[in-house]
C-alpha cells in the first residue's frame, strides 16, 4: 500500500520532469543575471569614473536596465511555470487523496481524517512557494 502511494506521487513528479529542468535552467540565468549591478559598478569604477564619459554611463545604465527587466520577466516566467507544476500534481493526485480521505476512517479510526489532503497541500505549496527554485540554486549558492 505505502509503495502504491510513493509510485504515484514518483510518477506524478516525472510527468513534470522536463517543466522542472526549465525551471532549474531559469534559475542558472537568475543567478547570472544576479551579477548585473556588480559587473555595473566594476565599468562604471574602471571605464565612466577614469574617462567621465557620458555616453558610456548612458549606455551602461541602459544596458543594466535591460538586464533588470529580462530577470524580473525570467523570475515571473519561473514562479508561473512552479504554480502549474504544483496544479498538475494536485489534479494528478486529488482524485486519490479524496479516495483517502473517504476510505481512512474504516482502515485506521485513530488517525485525523484531514491528513491526505493536508500532506497534498503541503506538497502544492512546497511546489508553487520557490521549494524547486532554492533546490536548483544550492549548486550557485556559497556555504
Amino acid at each position: 500500500m505505502f509503495f502504491d502511494r510513493r509510485s504515484e506521487l514518483t510518477a506524478a513528479l516525472a510527468s513534470a520532469r522536463s517543466a522542472l529542468v526549465g525551471v532549474a535552467v531559469f534559475t542558472a540565468l537568475l543567478n547570472v543575471l544576479y551579477l548585473t549591478g556588480s559587473f555595473f559598478m566594476l565599468q562604471i569604477y574602471d571605464r565612466v569614473l577614469p574617462s567621465r564619459s557620458v555616453p558610456t554611463l548612458v549606455a551602461l545604465c541602459v544596458l543594466a536596465a535591460a538586464l533588470y527587466a529580462f530577470q524580473a520577466v525570467l523570475d515571473i516566467m519561473r514562479n508561473r511555470v512552479l504554480t502549474r507544476i504544483a496544479g498538475g500534481l494536485v489534479e494528478q493526485l486529488d482524485r486519490r487523496v479524496y479516495d483517502l480521505t473517504v476510505k481512512l476512517p474504516l482502515r485506521a479510526p485513530a488517525m485525523r481524517q484531514v491528513e491526505p489532503a493536508r500532506d497534498l497541500d503541503q506538497v502544492r505549496t512546497f511546489m508553487a512557494g520557490g521549494g524547486p527554485t532554492r533546490l536548483s540554486a544550492a549548486p550557485w549558492s556559497r556555504s
